[in-house]
């Protein structure tokens, strides 16, 4: 595929949100979780088209998967476990559930939130990697061949009664059934919207509403309701935004940082977990997050990825 910049502005866009929320919260606005949401129906695009249009092998798709994010991904886990091992911290006999991102999961009690170290945003990716083996499983179903659109978006539409279901009785809102909508429809929406007549002001509407919907002046029902789909619109959408929004998502900061967005998230955790959740907030805790991030880019994630990917 050829890359398009402006999906890494959006990647940039989703990253900026997570660091505002973290750093320089901004009452009114849930920044955090829909910048994870706009990358989620990021990812559900870009894996729909790699396994359902492109039909990348399986063997391709997953060697690709792994030198995305299993080189970083082990090493901040096995840094950060060795770490709070070392200070004694009972979290530490839990690094199997989290190698094996089933951490949202095992063990229930403390909860991937409620622990004592900065493993909270695993959540997210947790729900990646089960997207990840579900998305391919459903590709060597034959049956489903032609119609993946139905399974993706019904998947998408339950995990939205999933997370209502568990909002009403208490259950993880972050376990993978709750929360895998935005992927799942953007997904899903992708097979479909070749036969969708699209203006770029229906775009920048939706793209509108869907950011309202994470507002105080929102239904308390609406980021997880009505998010899911606008999100899932826009992004499969975006080239038919105005020319100078399209511009402003490829300005090339926001692109770099979307080049170097996951690294930056994986890193940024600590500095926020340890630094402003203890009342500690400076603008130096967010550069050193961005360096850091940037570091295990150039470091870690990037050589790895290059290796791995050339292995015949």
């Amino acid at each position: 595929m050829n890359r398009l910049n402006y999906l890494d502005g959006w990647r940039g866009l989703a990253i900026s949100m997570v660091l505002i929320s973290h750093f320089f919260p901004i009452s009114g606005l849930q920044f955090g979780r829909m910048g994870v949401d706009i990358f989620f129906v990021l990812s559900g695009m870009l894996m729909s088209q790699i396994l359902f249009v492109k039909r990348t092998p399986l063997l391709t798709f997953y060697r690709r998967r792994i030198a995305r994010v299993f080189p970083v991904f082990i090493f901040f886990v096995l840094t950060l476990y060795s770490a709070i091992w070392y200070l004694g911290s009972t979290e530490s006999s839990n690094i199997l559930y989290t190698l094996a991102f089933l951490r949202t999961y095992l063990p229930a009690s403390p909860g991937i939130w409620s622990t004592d170290v900065p493993i909270g945003h695993m959540w997210s990716l947790n729900v990646e990697e089960h997207l990840y083996v579900l998305m391919s499983t459903i590709t060597l179903l034959s049956i489903f061949r032609g119609r993946e659109w139905v399974i993706l978006i019904g998947l998408g539409c339950a995990s939205i009664v999933f997370k209502y279901w568990y909002i009403r009785t208490g259950g993880n809102q972050l376990q993978t059934e709750a929360v895998a909508s935005h992927l799942l429809l953007s997904a899903g929406y992708f097979l479909v919207k070749h036969k969708i007549d699209t203006s770029p002001w229906i775009v920048l509407a939706t793209l509108m509403a869907g950011v309202w919907c994470y507002s105080e002046y929102s239904p308390w029902f609406a980021s997880w309701t009505l998010a899911p789909f606008l999100f899932a619109y826009t992004v499969n959408h975006l080239d038919a935004l105005h020319k100078p929004l399209v511009k402003a998502l490829e300005f090339y900061p926001v692109r770099l940082l979307g080049l170097w967005s996951f690294s930056i998230y994986i890193w940024q955790q600590p500095f926020y977990h340890w630094g402003v959740k203890e009342g500690v907030n400076s603008p130096g805790l967010l550069i050193a997050a961005i360096i850091t991030g940037w570091l295990s880019f150039k470091l870690i994630e990037q050589p790895a990825r290059k290796y791995i990917n050339a292995k015949p």
